[in-house]
């Protein structure tokens, strides 16, 4: 690949936290062609911790195969799993229109998806 070429989109996944939320950050545009990315990248996440936010306030472009794969994400995991979106411009009307908040909290930053996964993981526990 030639290195001046900036992708048009990249998804990574982090560490775990403290309450065991990985962030994975997806960037840029998601449709068809890449989508496999970011089902391998919501794949990781759910592997290395307990939670997932998935940050999508940096996503400009966000097609349906996308929002298909965050629809999978939470039907193949149990509700003892939770997961969070970070919107921004880019996604927040198309997210809201598709109902997404019914099966996940969607909201403006990360700290308060990780504390909206977090007390879903404390409520669990007790």
């Amino acid at each position: 690949m030639d290195p001046s070429i900036v992708p048009l989109h990249t998804v990574r996944v982090g560490d775990p936290d403290a309450d065991d939320v990985v962030v994975c950050e997806v960037r840029g545009e998601i449709d068809v062609s890449n989508v496999g990315e970011l089902h391998a990248g919501l794949a990781e996440a759910f592997a290395r911790g307990r939670a997932v936010v998935v940050d999508l306030s940096r996503v400009h472009f966000f097609a349906s195969a996308g929002i298909r794969a965050l629809f999978d994400a939470c039907a193949d995991h149990s509700p003892d799993r939770p997961m969070a979106v970070v919107t921004g411009p880019g996604v927040r009307t198309i997210l809201r229109i598709c109902g997404l908040a019914s099966v996940a909290p969607c909201l403006s930053d990360r700290e308060a998806a990780a504390r909206a996964c977090g007390d879903a993981l404390s409520g669990r526990r007790s």
